[in-house]
């Protein structure tokens, strides 16, 4: 099944599949059914009551937002095809295939790939609520970018650019006070079990749909004791933080190489974090600039965290935090890596 945003990104999502992928598909003898969506949460009422058993794959065109709004990828095998303003996804499974995150590669990526394990990750907030995500969590200065670039949709990826040189001269050296505290994560360790291997599955660790907001007390109880229950060395940062980019796979869009060391099945989180005082104008742009060949990594001050749980709070309620692009509400938020609950359809890691 593909279901497509016609309004997504620059408004090519429609055209891209017709012209590019359909017919690699077609040659490829797949039968395909279309549907194409007419309003916010179109794909959420299409999946609800549909047997998502009846297709082999559910694949989104129109960026990251469409897929987690189809919320099947804990319950179906899923695939993306870069037709939005963010395809992060799309470009960590085709960049680790040695694939340029291009619709036509995307397309033979359907036709060719097989279904692969992918982490969600589970965030719970001050507000009770839950959600699941594959891609990212934003706080600080990528949060309030990434807010503001809503505006500038109709550029494609171009979208991000123009929302950082903004907050950059805009914002100048805005700082936000918080607390991160964390699972440390060491280079030898065993990687983590994955969820499906998990020999004591709980109700709610066994919760199959990859998107839910739930005022369910019981819930968000369930998933604080499972963080705070994590065993291993927690360690903690205390702000000033500048930057708060957290990564569960390598790209957070086509041009944003976030965590190099990311792969879609390790079990584990990957923050990209710059804290303490006074981080200039001349930092925050240097680390920008490098963020489309991972660069950033080099600039002084920045940080990459690999962890499997963490708590984050920021000190002002009215800081946004973004979860796969979307805001989602503070001041606090628990998440934890599932490992291999999601599944998508890709092309295998390039050795």
């Amino acid at each position: 099944m593909v279901v497509i945003n016609p309004a997504g990104g620059a408004g090519n999502a429609q055209s891209t599949y017709e012209q590019t992928v359909a017919p690699v598909l077609e040659q490829a003898n797949v039968d395909v059914e279309t549907v194409i969506t007419t309003h916010a949460g179109h794909a959420t009422e299409l999946l609800a009551d549909l047997p998502l058993d009846k297709f082999d794959c559910v694949v989104a065109v129109g960026g990251d937002g469409l897929l987690s709004e189809s919320e099947s990828v804990a319950v179906s095998p899923c695939s993306v095809v870069p037709g939005g303003s963010g395809n992060g996804l799309s470009a960590a499974l085709l960049a680790r295939a040695g694939e340029h995150n291009e619709a036509l590669n995307a397309a033979y990526s359907l036709a060719k790939g097989s279904t692969q394990e992918l982490d969600l990750f589970s965030i719970s907030n001050s507000q009770d609520e839950v959600m699941y995500g594959f891609l990212s969590l934003e706080w600080a200065f990528v949060a309030n970018m990434d807010v503001a670039s809503e505006r500038f949709r109709y550029f494609g990826d171009s979208r991000f650019l123009i929302a950082t040189v903004l907050q950059i001269f805009g914002l100048g050296r805005k700082s936000f006070p918080g607390r991160l505290r964390y699972l440390a994560s060491d280079e030898d360790e065993p990687l983590p079990e994955k969820y499906h291997e998990r020999k004591d599955n709980d109700a709610a660790a066994a919760r199959p749909r990859c998107v839910c907001l739930e005022k369910d007390r019981q819930t968000q109880e369930e998933g604080e004791e499972a963080v705070a229950e994590k065993t291993g060395t927690w360690k903690e940062m205390d702000g000033p933080f500048y930057m708060f980019w957290g990564m569960n796979v390598s790209h957070a869009a086509a041009d944003a190489h976030i965590a190099p060391p990311a792969a879609i099945d390790d079990g584990y989180f990957y923050m990209m974090l710059v804290s303490g005082p006074d981080f200039s104008r001349v930092g925050l742009s240097r680390l920008m600039m490098g963020i489309e060949d991972a660069s950033h990594l080099d600039v002084d001050r920045v940080q990459l965290v690999r962890t499997r749980a963490f708590t984050l709070t920021a000190s002002a309620d009215d800081d946004l935090m973004c979860v796969d692009g979307e805001v989602f509400p503070g001041p606090e938020v628990k998440l934890e890596v599932h490992r291999g609950l999601g599944r998508v359809l890709s092309l295998p890691t390039r050795r």
